[in-house]
């Protein structure tokens, strides 16, 4: 696979990658901001930026109607270290996605009215994804208990939805005025266009100009309100403190099974340590034939379903474990932590994990990115982000490969050995109507 990259004047970054199977191009517009940038009272903004950016600009009143009319689809995600928008047009229409991509970058309809209905959206959302759903709540009493310092301890949603609902539209044009520019975005671009004339669609339209406003006497009163507002200081993160010692919450929720979860602080992204974590989670829950689901969900009678992953983030992230279990006595939630427990130890006992267990899940792995750059728009994602991490595409599954078992042991057995952070969320069986209690 070629990969081209070329870097602006204004410093704007391009990543492609010419397709020439399909008549379809990916495009991904990659912001260097997320959850993490957030201080504190202040959270949330990432994510309401990321709906306010769907709401037009003084060009385009509706980016997603405007691609749809253009044969493609287009969306978005927010993370707690990046944001994104990309889409899926005929390539023809690559230039018109370029466009409004350039128009979300630099003229954003930040309008009162605009603020205060996604601002509604947002909150509705919390209501709806974590309010009101099953386990809704853990992920943040489990930030909460993890991260004492950083600020990974508050979801990407926002900490309280009180905090959302206070955010007002200065704080929303300081966070754009901030962040969503050039020099902090990466541009991908994947299908069957040649670099030269990606790049100079690109040039086109983000650096020989901003585009012009059709709306100027809208515009002039926005910039005039922009300038007003002080520009928000990018914050120095801290780093988060070790856990010292055993941590542990307790909850009730409206849920159907009793949850446990057991954590540990990793490494960050790209450090020593990452990608032997990754695959220790791969070990343990990936497929019918990891060691969770073959030796504690088949045939039990207390675990319905154990899982395992890593957190994946910039600065320092987690390993969870997490099951739901039939039985929320004392001794059934000892019992399922005891057990969760032995299977993650385990790795980090020499002879526990043989080459082939460790080959298995390489070569599943292979296989997952083989079909996942198959399709254009999952490779342009993967573009912007080995671009903004500085990394080679092609040597992913290179580095996974050099991981030896003995790296895998002596990483399980140092983790695992740490201090364990702990949480168990039970049924809510004040707030189960009568009649479902017989």
């Amino acid at each position: 696979m070629k990969i081209n990259h070329y870097t602006y004047p204004n410093g704007l970054r391009l990543v492609h990658s010419q397709q020439g199977v399909g008549v379809l191009a990916a495009t991904m517009v990659l912001y260097n901001v997320g959850a993490r940038f957030e201080l504190a009272g202040k959270t949330g903004l990432a994510h309401l930026m990321e709906h306010i950016m769907f709401g037009g600009s003084d060009n385009i009143d509706d980016y997603t109607e405007e691609i749809e009319l253009a044969g493609g689809q287009d969306n978005a995600w927010t993370s707690t270290d990046f944001t994104s928008f990309y889409s899926v047009v005929p390539v023809q229409n690559l230039e018109m996605v370029l466009r409004a991509e350039s128009d979300r970058m630099f003229w954003p309809k930040i309008s009162e009215k605009t603020f205060q209905t996604q601002k509604s959206v947002v909150v509705e959302e919390f209501k709806q994804q974590c309010l009101n759903r099953p386990y809704g709540k853990v992920d943040f009493r489990w930030r909460q208990m993890l991260y004492k310092t950083h600020p990974y301890s508050h979801p990407v949603i926002g900490a309280e939805i009180a905090e959302v609902e206070s955010l007002q539209r200065e704080d929303i044009v300081r966070w754009h005025n901030d962040y969503y520019r050039p020099d902090n975005a990466i541009i991908s671009i994947v299908g069957p266009v040649d670099f030269e004339t990606a790049k100079s669609l690109v040039e086109k339209w983000f650096v020989q100009g901003q585009p012009q406003s059709e709306q100027s006497e809208q515009t002039e009163q926005t910039e005039q309100s922009e300038q007003a507002v002080e520009p928000m200081r990018m914050p120095t993160l801290p780093k988060e403190e070790p856990v010292l010692e055993p941590r542990h919450v307790e909850m009730v929720d409206n849920v159907p099974l009793t949850l446990v979860a057991l954590g540990w602080l990793m490494a960050p992204y790209g450090q020593p340590g990452y990608i032997e974590c990754d695959l220790i989670t791969d070990v343990l829950s990936y497929g019918a034939s990891s060691r969770l689901y073959r030796n504690l969900v088949v045939g039990s009678d207390l675990f319905t379903q154990a899982d395992a992953y890593i957190s994946g983030n910039e600065d320092q992230g987690y390993l969870m474990m997490s099951a739901t279990i039939t039985d929320d006595s004392e001794q059934s939630v000892a019992k399922a932590m005891e057990l969760l427990l032995e299977q993650a130890r385990l790795i980090g006992v020499e002879g526990e994990v043989s080459e082939y267990e460790l080959e298995r899940c390489i070569n599943r792995r292979e296989s997952e990115l083989v079909f996942k750059y198959a399709n254009s728009l999952e490779l342009s994602q993967a573009l912007a982000l080995s671009e903004i991490h500085n990394e080679d595409l092609e040597q992913t599954l290179d580095n996974y490969r050099k991981v030896t078992v003995e790296q895998l042991r002596q990483t399980a057995k140092e983790l695992f050995s740490q201090p364990v952070c702990s949480l168990v969320c039970r049924p809510d069986y004040k707030n189960i109507p009568a009649q479902e209690t017989k």
